[in-house]
C-alpha cells in the first residue's frame, strides 16, 4: 500500500467553512482516509486563521497534524495571497506562505474556490452518484471544460489541456462580477428594482445569479405579480428583513424560498425559482461562449444542487442556455453536467494536495 500523508484540505464559502483532515497517497487510485470532517460558520470567526487555529488545535503533536494544507477561498488569489474575501467583508486579506510558517506545515496553498472546483471535476466522479447529464451530447477528448456555480456568490473557471500535458491547466476568473445585462423587459425591470432595493448604482450578475438574488427576485415578483399565492409566514419574515448583509438570516430565508417553491407550498416561491433558472441558464450560456466547452460545461454550487430536479425535469435551463442570437447551433453541442456532490471543492483541494505529494513526496 502507498504511503499516506496527513493533509488539511478545505473549501470556504460566504456561509460555511468546510475543513477536513485527510491522509492522502500520491496514487490517485488509493482512497483517502478521512480523519475528520469539520463544518464551521464563517460569520463566527474574525479571520480565516482564527477558524483554522481552532480546528487544528485537536491535532497538535499528533501523527495526523497536516504536512500540507490546501484550501479553496472565495476571491482573487495572486502569489498565494487572497487580496479580498468575496462575501466575507469582515475578514482581512491573508497570505498562504505566512500561514505555512504560522501553522508549521511545509506548504499552505490558497486556491480560488473555483480553481478547487476545477481540480474536483478531474477526480473520479461517478455518473448519477456525483453528477447527472443535462445535455447528453458527445464529449471531445481533451476539450475545454467550463465551470459555473451559484452559491453565496457566483463563480466561474475553465480548464484547457495541451496534448502533451498530463493534467488540465486551470484558469479561474471573477465572472460573477461582470455586469448583469437584462435580456428582456421583465429582466430590465428586475434589474432596476434590485438596484433600488439594494441601494447600488451598478449591478453585477452575481447579485441575481446566486443566493443573493432569490430575495430581490421574490420582492420584485411580489410587487409585479400580486395575484400569485404566497406563503404568509415566509412573506412576513421577508417583509421584516431589514439587512441584506445579515448573511445568516438571508441564508435561512433562501432555504425557505427554495424548499417551499420545490414542494409547491408557495406559488410565488416557485416563480422565483423559475425566474432564477432562466437567469442562470442565460449566464451559463454566456460563460460557455467565452470558453467553448466541448469537454463539458459543469454546473456546480449549492443552488445547482438544490434545483437539480427543476433543471433536469424541464427544458427551462437549456432553453435559456442556448438562446444566443445566431449561435444556438453551437451551444446545443456542448455537454452539460450538473454536479450533485456538495464536496466538489473539498475533493478538488485534496486532488491539488495529492499532486503536491506526487511531485514532492517526502
Amino acid at each position: 500500500m502507498s504511503q499516506t500523508y496527513s493533509v488539511l484540505v478545505g473549501d470556504v464559502g460566504g456561509t460555511n467553512i468546510r475543513l477536513n483532515i485527510r491522509r492522502i497517497s500520491k496514487d490517485i487510485n488509493t482512497p483517502h482516509i478521512i480523519i475528520n470532517r469539520g463544518k464551521l460558520t464563517t460569520q463566527k470567526y474574525p479571520s480565516l486563521d482564527a477558524a483554522i487555529e481552532e480546528y487544528l488545535s485537536t491535532y497538535k503533536n499528533t501523527e495526523n497534524y497536516p504536512l500540507y494544507a490546501v484550501i479553496g477561498l472565495p476571491g482573487p488569489i495572486k502569489n498565494n495571497e487572497i487580496m479580498k474575501f468575496s462575501n466575507i467583508p469582515h475578514w482581512p486579506s491573508a497570505n498562504g506562505d505566512e500561514y505555512a510558517k504560522k501553522f508549521g506545515v511545509k506548504k499552505f496553498i490558497f486556491l480560488n474556490d473555483f480553481t478547487s472546483n476545477a481540480y474536483g471535476v478531474q477526480t473520479n466522479l461517478k455518473k448519477e452518484e456525483d453528477y447527472i447529464i443535462i445535455n447528453d451530447v458527445p464529449v471531445e477528448n481533451g476539450g475545454v471544460k467550463g465551470i459555473i456555480g451559484p452559491g453565496s456568490g457566483l463563480g466561474n473557471a475553465f480548464l484547457i489541456k495541451e496534448p502533451d500535458n498530463k493534467f488540465y491547466t486551470i484558469g479561474s476568473c471573477e465572472g460573477g462580477h461582470m455586469d448583469f445585462f437584462p435580456k428582456n423587459k421583465k429582466q430590465f425591470e428586475l434589474a432596476e428594482f434590485t438596484k433600488k432595493f439594494l441601494g447600488v448604482e451598478l449591478l453585477c450578475v452575481e447579485r441575481l445569479c446566486s443566493g443573493q438574488g432569490l430575495i430581490p427576485i421574490y420582492k420584485f415578483l411580489s410587487e409585479t405579480e400580486k395575484d400569485l399565492n404566497r406563503n404568509k409566514d415566509l412573506g412576513n419574515k421577508l417583509d421584516a428583513l431589514k439587512d441584506m448583509n445579515n448573511l445568516l438570516e438571508v441564508d435561512k430565508l433562501n432555504i425557505e424560498i427554495v424548499n417551499k417553491g420545490l414542494k409547491g407550498e408557495c406559488l410565488l416561491c416557485k416563480k422565483v425559482l423559475e425566474f432564477f433558472i432562466e437567469i442562470f441558464g442565460e449566464t451559463a450560456g454566456n460563460s460557455a461562449l467565452y470558453c467553448i466547452p466541448h469537454g463539458g460545461m459543469y454546473l456546480v454550487g449549492g443552488l445547482s444542487i438544490a434545483l437539480e430536479d427543476m433543471i433536469k425535469n424541464s427544458d427551462l435551463f437549456m432553453k435559456h442556455f442556448v438562446n444566443k442570437d445566431n449561435f444556438k447551433f453551437l451551444l446545443e453541442k456542448f455537454p452539460v453536467y450538473l454536479v450533485k456532490n456538495g464536496e466538489l471543492g473539498i475533493l478538488g483541494s485534496a486532488e491539488c494536495a495529492r499532486r503536491l505529494i506526487e511531485k514532492n513526496e517526502v
